[in-house]
C-alpha cells in the first residue's frame, strides 16, 4: 500500500491484495503517469484491465490523480490466465482520449477484425471546428492467431498540402502574412484492398479512387508483386 497526504487526507495511490503469498483479487498501480486498475488470479492477470492518463501530471508534475474522471482512458481490456481475452480498446491520451483501434484476442493473439480510427484533428482553417474526418474510421484488418489474414481494407488516407496563410482565420494571430504558405491536412478517400496470408500480402490487390475508377490492380505472392 502506498498513499500520499494532501491536506490532512490520504490518497490512496497503489494496493495489492495477496493469498498465501500469491497476488490475487483487485490492484492498482502507477507507471509514469499512468494509473492502471485491474485484478489477479493466482498471480496473474484476470479480469478487467484498463489504464488512464494523467495529463495534468504530465505537464505540471506533482502526484498521479486517483479520480479517474479526472484521467484520460488509454486502455480498456479483459485478461484471462496472463493473457489479453475478449474485446479491446486502445485511446489515444494526446487527443483527449479518442478511440484509436479496437478488437478481439483470444489467449494475447489479435483474432478477427480489427478497427483504426483518425483522433480528432483542428482544422486550421477556422480553428474552432474538428476536421471532417476526426474520428473517422480509416482501416480494418483481419487476424488471425495474431497475424494478418484475410483482407485488410483501407478507406483514407491523410496527405498535406500547402495554401497561402491568408486562408487561415487565425493568421495574424500565429504571426503569419499575406505571402506566407502554410502546411494543411486533407484526407484523401480511397478504396484499397489487400489480401493477407500469415502477415505477407497474398492474393489479389486492388486500388480505386473516391469515384470508384481503379488505380491499381494486380497480384501478390509471398508479400512480391506477381503476374
Amino acid at each position: 500500500l502506498v498513499y500520499f497526504e494532501e491536506d490532512n487526507k490520504e490518497r490512496i495511490l497503489t494496493f495489492e491484495a495477496y493469498s498465501n503469498g500469491v497476488k490475487n483479487g483487485a490492484f492498482q498501480g502507477i507507471k509514469g503517469d499512468s494509473l492502471i486498475i485491474g485484478n489477479y488470479k493466482n498471480d496473474k492477470l484476470n479480469g478487467s484491465y484498463k489504464v488512464y492518463f494523467d495529463e495534468m501530471r504530465m505537464f505540471m508534475g506533482g502526484v498521479i490523480q486517483i479520480d479517474v474522471s479526472k484521467l484520460i482512458l488509454l486502455i480498456d481490456g479483459n485478461y484471462v490466465d496472463g493473457k489479453e481475452n475478449g474485446y479491446w480498446k486502445y485511446y489515444d491520451f494526446w487527443k483527449g482520449g479518442s478511440l484509436r483501434e479496437e478488437g478481439n484476442y483470444i489467449n494475447g493473439l489479435k483474432i478477427g477484425e480489427w478497427k483504426y480510427y483518425y483522433p480528432p484533428f483542428k482544422d486550421i482553417l477556422t480553428m474552432e471546428e474538428i476536421a471532417s474526418y476526426s474520428h473517422q474510421l480509416y482501416l480494418t484488418q483481419i487476424y488471425d492467431k495474431g497475424m494478418l489474414n484475410g483482407k485488410s481494407t483501407r478507406y483514407s488516407y491523410l496527405d498535406n498540402t500547402q495554401i497561402s496563410c491568408s486562408d487561415v482565420k487565425e493568421l495574424y494571430r500565429e504571426g503569419k502574412t499575406v505571402s506566407d504558405v502554410c502546411d494543411y491536412q486533407i484526407c484523401v478517400e480511397i478504396l484499397e484492398t489487400t489480401h493477407y496470408e500469415n502477415d505477407r500480402r497474398n492474393g489479389i490487390y486492388e486500388l480505386k479512387d473516391s469515384l470508384n475508377n481503379i488505380i491499381k490492380k494486380g497480384f501478390y505472392k509471398n508479400d512480391l508483386k506477381d503476374g
